[in-house]
């Protein structure tokens, strides 16, 4: 993702998790063993002035600063939240971006779950599952998801993607 004076276009990221999903193959009809249910994407953005007198919302890098010396306090944002649905399996998809290695990683990762699940003495098979992962973006437009506290003054966003097994049609 391309920052632009500490912040980065909302749509950006939601190009960025429809990357991530295509990646994972986790998407409508090329589905091999997942599916995206719905994608819940909770943003903490800050209004700037455009063009016009429009207002555009952008999410924040870590530690954006507003005025010198200040950052950006909790008061100073909004939230957008949208859940998404996959479209119809005939309906066209259209992705663009840079794919979200992060998010990717988590989907595998469920993936192992599920897997290690099915077999052993017990099978169980998966009903649904969900990722929901909390994380920053850094000045450079990559996601950091935090390790040992490095996020606990920053502001963060959600991304929760609900998943169910692939429904595999029988043909006579």
């Amino acid at each position: 993702m391309k920052t632009d004076q500490g912040t980065v276009p909302a749509e950006e990221l939601v190009a960025e998790i429809q990357n991530a999903v295509k990646t994972a193959n986790v998407s409508g009809h090329t589905a091999r063993d997942l599916v995206v249910r719905s994608a819940q994407i909770t943003l903490n953005v800050v209004a700037a002035s455009a063009g016009g007198g429009k207002i555009d919302f952008r999410v924040p890098v870590i530690g954006l600063k507003l005025s010198i010396g200040a950052t950006l306090a909790r008061t100073d944002t909004h939230t957008i939240t949208v859940t998404l649905v996959p479209p119809d399996p005939d309906e066209h998809e259209v992705r663009t971006g840079e794919v979200s290695r992060v998010l990717v990683e988590a989907i595998e990762t469920l993936r192992r779950i599920i897997s290690t699940a099915a077999g052993g003495p017990q099978r169980l098979v998966m009903d649904s599952g969900s990722v929901e992962l909390t994380f920053a973006v850094t000045e450079e437009g990559t996601i950091s998801l935090g390790v040992d506290g490095e996020l606990r003054d920053e502001l963060t966003h959600t991304i929760k993607l609900e998943f169910g097994p692939v429904q595999r049609t029988e043909t006579a």
